[in-house]
């Protein structure tokens, strides 16, 4: 039987430039990234492939007003991740079956002077395995440690590892930020 084709740009990470050499960050300005997962043709290929991810845009309503934040999700094959402006700040969701990917982004923002601040799935089950490639890690529940994240950050007090609690009802969180996501045709 002969594998369904997938294009290249849902089989390969969009490449990071090493060369990309850019100014000093903006301060007060985070940017969230759902790292690229290679698509197998072989695996579950439905509707999720290409639909943005509803929390990191959850996170980006946790964005205190006086922040700037901008949402970029390599799965909807925009190309890499942007970088003018520079971001202060970087949000990455990990999920095992794109840590790699997740590692790489944070050590190309990191090295350029940005923060960045790893969650999701992965930072949950392995916090030990994810931290070395972070300037801290949110454990739990992140849309409720955002914002001190950032007070943190402001205050030059970042700690290592945050750890969002379960107890707070998710409708009293903010809503999230759904008009950060591209839209078709703009």
């Amino acid at each position: 039987m002969r594998s369904p084709w997938i294009p290249r740009a849902m089989r390969i990470a969009p490449r990071l430039d090493p060369a990309i050499r850019p100014g000093p960050p903006r301060p007060r300005f985070v940017l969230l990234i759902n790292p690229f997962y290679p698509k197998d043709p072989h695996a579950s290929f439905g509707k999720h492939v290409l639909t943005p991810s509803l929390a990191l845009t959850s996170i980006a309503g946790a964005t205190p007003p006086d922040w700037e934040v901008t949402y970029w999700d390599e799965n909807l094959l925009q190309g890499p991740p942007p970088w003018d402006p520079f971001p202060e700040v970087v949000g990455i969701t990990v999920h095992l079956t794109f840590a790699e990917r997740a590692y790489a982004l944070a050590r190309w923002y990191r090295e350029r002077g940005s923060k960045v601040v790893m969650g999701g799935l992965h930072a949950l089950s392995c916090p030990e395995e994810v931290a070395p490639h972070a300037d801290a890690v949110v454990v739990g529940e992140g849309v409720q440690a955002w914002p001190e994240v950032l007070r943190d950050v402001e205050a030059g007090t970042l700690r290592e590892v945050y750890r969002g609690g379960y107890r707070r009802p998710y409708r009293d969180d903010p809503p999230p930020r759904r008009d950060l996501l591209p839209r078709r045709g703009s």
